[in-house]
C-alpha cells in the first residue's frame, strides 16, 4: 500500500493602524507539501510583503446552502476585495464549498472548492462580488448547508 501525506500551511499575518501607516502592512507566508509515493514537491514562499492602502477588515462565517449559490455578505468594513482567507469550518469530508462568480446571466462559476476543513487564501479582485454554493460529495442531502468562515481585507 501506497503512503500518501499531504500537507498544507498557511499563515497570513496583517497589522492595521492608521496612526503607523506605512508600507507593507500584510505580510503572507505560504507552505505546501505534496509526498505521494515516489514523488515529493515543496513549495514555500516567506515573508511576501504588500501594501495596504485601507483599514477595514470583514469577518464572518455564514451557512451556505446547497440548493443556489448565494452572495457572501462582505461588511461595508471593507468597501474594495483585498486578500482573503477562506475555510470550510466543517470537518466532515462529505461537504465542500465552493467560491466563485456569476456570468452575466446569472450563473454560478466555481473557482476554488473547499471540503471538509480545506482552507484558501488568495488576493481578490476588488469590486467583484463573491458567491458560494453548497456542495453535498456524499450524494445525501445537506439539510443545514455548510459554515464558510472568511476573513476579506480591505485592498
Amino acid at each position: 500500500m501506497m503512503k500518501r501525506t499531504f500537507t498544507i500551511a498557511i499563515v497570513a499575518t496583517l497589522t492595521l493602524g492608521a496612526a503607523l501607516w506605512a508600507a507593507d502592512e500584510i505580510t503572507v507566508n505560504t507552505y505546501l507539501k505534496v509526498k505521494n509515493g515516489y514523488f515529493e514537491y515543496i513549495k514555500n514562499v516567506n515573508q511576501l510583503k504588500r501594501d495596504q492602502t485601507g483599514t477595514g477588515s470583514s469577518m464572518a462565517v455564514q451557512n451556505i446552502q446547497t440548493n443556489t449559490h448565494e452572495l457572501l455578505v462582505i461588511a461595508a468594513d471593507a468597501p474594495t476585495n483585498g486578500y482573503a482567507f477562506f475555510r470550510n469550518v466543517t470537518d466532515n469530508t462529505d461537504y465542500a464549498i465552493d467560491v466563485g462568480g456569476q456570468d452575466t446571466s446569472g450563473t454560478f462559476i466555481a473557482v476554488m472548492r473547499l471540503e471538509g476543513g480545506d482552507i484558501g487564501l488568495c488576493r481578490l479582485h476588488p469590486t467583484t462580488p463573491l458567491y458560494a454554493l453548497g456542495v453535498d460529495l456524499s450524494g445525501t442531502n445537506i439539510l443545514a448547508g455548510v459554515d464558510l468562515e472568511y476573513w476579506i481585507n480591505e485592498d
